[in-house]
């Protein structure tokens, strides 16, 4: 049998063109499944983050009815309308609310979205802003 060169080469040039080609299908998969690691381990980190949000929830719900004290999820609202309803400068109290112990993190969206209906929009300055900050971050 008489090899030609010109054939053995021909046939290792498309060997080496098949390699390159599986080895760029290699690099793509990596690609994808480092993103999707990326993607998952994102995820978990938000998962285990709302974990411990409402861990922390149950256990400060559990010492307020061991206390026999109001449970309330999110902040109390009830309070932040009393307490702000007591004072001349209304706005300004709700905004001193808001700012207290973290009440306004703590707020849920909804709960944020009643307070900012039961005061007038047009008093609203300092505590509009906190509202309205604390629902874009929802």
């Amino acid at each position: 049998m008489i090899i030609r060169p010109a054939l053995l080469l021909s046939a290792m040039l498309h060997s080496l063109g098949a390699q390159a080609a599986d080895s760029q299908e290699d690099t793509a998969k990596i690609l994808r499944l480092e993103t999707t690691v990326e993607e998952l381990t994102i995820q978990l980190a938000d998962t285990i983050a709302e974990r411990n949000r409402l861990r922390e929830a149950l256990s400060d719900a559990i010492a307020a009815q061991s206390a026999e004290q109001k449970v309330v999820i999110g902040c109390d609202v009830d309070d932040a309308k009393r307490y702000a309803s007591y004072s001349s400068n209304k706005e300004a109290s709700l905004a001193d609310w808001l700012k207290r112990d973290g009440n306004a993190s703590n707020c849920t969206a909804p709960q944020l979205q009643s307070l900012q209906a039961f005061f007038e929009p047009k008093s609203f300055l300092e505590a509009g802003q906190i509202i309205k900050y604390e629902l874009s971050t929802r």
